[in-house]
């Protein structure tokens, strides 16, 4: 999971995809991530899913800290959903705005973007960010966040910004 995160840290920050980099995690510069259950388990299937109402209450809704990201990404799947229960929308103060595919093919994989009213903030709801996710949608995902980081924060997308993107993923081992 975490060789998605730096791929898709590289791409939003225009980092260099060097020998020694395929090795080297350091996305924690300009992202910090927690996880949407605090239960753990083999896989998504067996991992309980007590307590999680109360943390997307309690952590996520109510936290300043979490609140405060220009950028929240979601990877957790079904973990929290914004169809019948507009649980993004409620939690994080957006409305949904747009659904994007990795490509055109019959098995793309999709983000789902939402924004504030004032559009300084935006949430992309996605699939965990783990073993068979695209490259083609880690990049559609940097370049939906580069593009609103240069027009909302001083037009630029390096390191010294300090823009901070929250990513939340689904809880397995």
């Amino acid at each position: 999971t975490y060789t998605k995160y730096q791929k898709l840290h590289d791409y939003i920050f225009d980092e260099p995809h060097t020998s020694q980099k395929k090795f080297e995690v350091d996305f924690f510069k300009n992202i910090f991530i927690t996880e949407m259950n605090i239960n753990r388990g083999r896989n998504s299937k067996e991992t309980s899913k007590l307590g999680m109402q109360k943390r997307k209450e309690e952590f996520f809704k109510n936290s300043e800290f979490i609140q405060h990201f220009p950028v929240v990404i979601l990877a957790c799947g079904p973990y929290i959903e914004n169809h019948n229960k507009k649980e993004i929308d409620t939690i994080f103060n957006v409305s949904f705005d747009k659904e994007y595919k990795s490509d055109e093919s019959t098995n793309a994989q999709s983000f789902w973007l939402h924004y504030n009213a004032d559009k300084s903030k935006i949430v992309l709801h996605t699939r965990q960010l783990s073993a068979n996710v695209k490259n083609t949608l880690l990049k559609k995902m940097a370049d939906v966040i580069k593009e609103f980081l240069i027009r909302n924060h001083e037009g630029t997308t390096n390191e010294k910004s300090g823009i901070t993107a929250g990513i939340t993923e689904q809880n397995s081992q």
